[in-house]
C-alpha cells in the first residue's frame, strides 16, 4: 500500500504547472515590453509620418489579442495542464479555445465553457 508521501504523480503535475505558468508570464512580459518599445521608439517619427500614429494603437490591439489566451491559461491552469504556451501548436489551440468560449458566452468566460 502506498502512502500519501509516495504518490509522486501529483508532485510532477504541480512542478509542470509552475514551469508553464512561469513561461506564460515571460511571454506576457515580452509582449508588453515590445508594445512599450514600439510606442517609445515611434514617438520621434510621428511628426514626419502621420500614418505612424496608427501603429501604437494596432500594437496595443494585437498585443491584447496575443495576451488574452495567456491570461486564460494562467487563470484556468487546471483545464490546460497538458499545454505549454511556448509551443506554437499548443498556443494556437489555447487561442482557439479562448476565442470560442469568449464569443459563445457574450464576452464572459467560465471554466465550464473551456
Amino acid at each position: 500500500m502506498r502512502g500519501l508521501l509516495d504518490d509522486r504523480s501529483r508532485a510532477t503535475k504541480t512542478v509542470k504547472a509552475k514551469r508553464n505558468s512561469a513561461a506564460a508570464v515571460c511571454v506576457m512580459l515580452l509582449l508588453f515590453g515590445s508594445c512599450i518599445f514600439a510606442v517609445v521608439y515611434l514617438q520621434a517619427h510621428l511628426t514626419t509620418h502621420p500614418l505612424l500614429k496608427l501603429i501604437p494603437f494596432l500594437t496595443m490591439v494585437l498585443g491584447m489579442a496575443a495576451v488574452t489566451p495567456l491570461g486564460m491559461y494562467l487563470a484556468h491552469q487546471d483545464e490546460f495542464q497538458d499545454l505549454n504556451p511556448l509551443s506554437l501548436d499548443h498556443y494556437l489551440l489555447l487561442t482557439r479555445k479562448t476565442l470560442t468560449s469568449i464569443t459563445q458566452n457574450n464576452w464572459k468566460v467560465d471554466s465550464k465553457q473551456i
